[in-house]
């Protein structure tokens, strides 16, 4: 549903999302403008115009429709995207918080797909459920990531709670900004190939560094289909 002041106006196409959130095209029949604007879902028009939206048969699927599993299915990409990213932009390609760029069922993957993309169908009822609506946010991704990265040989290591003493090399490292200022998200593998992070503002370790060290383990989480043992107050050992 489009805001009430957009409502006269004549709906040019499907809603459809962006940076995740649904917008729609609308033409002013007298000016014959067209232009974008918010499509909201019912919960949110209710909370706008404090009325409740009852009046459409086609609510329940809202989700499922404008996301285009029409067919059940959109295509998604297995590779950098980043990389090609001048390309996404100018294709039929789409963008969603919840799997990147993707293209719809009712559309083909153009024949110029750049080389390191692949694309990789992503069935509705991976990420779905039966009413149409998406399934919680974790369980999609869980989904997304199981098929957009391998495995690997990567199993959870010690307890939560438990002090461990590791040879760690560390593969990526990326800057973000937390509660506690500027932080180093350190992904760090040991020689059997089981993965890490460890998260700290303390210390700020390059690609390829080797360190001896002793860290508590926080939690087990899959990080990218990866089976990722999360540490905290790692000390090195002399």
């Amino acid at each position: 549903m489009v805001a009430k002041s957009f409502q006269s106006m004549t709906q040019m196409c499907e809603p459809f999302v962006e940076n995740g959130r649904m917008y729609v095209n609308v033409k002013n029949e007298k000016t014959g403008t067209i232009r974008k604007v918010r499509w909201y879902t019912d919960t949110e028009y209710a909370k706008m115009y404090g009325e409740k939206v009852n009046d459409d048969p086609l609510a329940h699927i809202k989700q499922q429709r404008v996301l285009g599993f029409q067919n059940g299915y959109v295509t998604i990409f297995k590779g950098d995207t980043y990389a090609n990213l001048e390309w996404l932009q100018k294709s039929i390609a789409r963008y969603c918080k919840w799997w990147g760029w993707y293209i719809v069922s009712t559309e083909t993957v153009p024949f110029d797909l750049p080389c390191g993309l692949e694309p990789v169908k992503l069935q509705w009822e991976l990420v779905g459920k039966e009413d149409g609506q998406l399934k919680p946010d974790h369980e999609v991704k869980a989904a997304v990531e199981s098929i957009l990265y391998d495995k690997g040989n990567s199993t959870f290591q010690g307890a939560v709670g438990e002090k461990l003493t590791l040879e760690l090399e560390v593969i990526s490292a990326h800057k973000r900004d937390s509660y506690y200022g500027e932080q180093t998200v350190h992904y760090m593998v040991d020689p059997s190939g089981n993965q890490y992070l460890w998260a700290t503002a303390a210390k700020s370790w390059s690609v390829g560094d080797k360190y001896h060290i002793k860290g508590t383990v926080k939690e087990h989480k899959i990080i990218r289909n990866v089976e990722t043992t999360i540490l905290t107050r790692c000390t090195l050992v002399k």
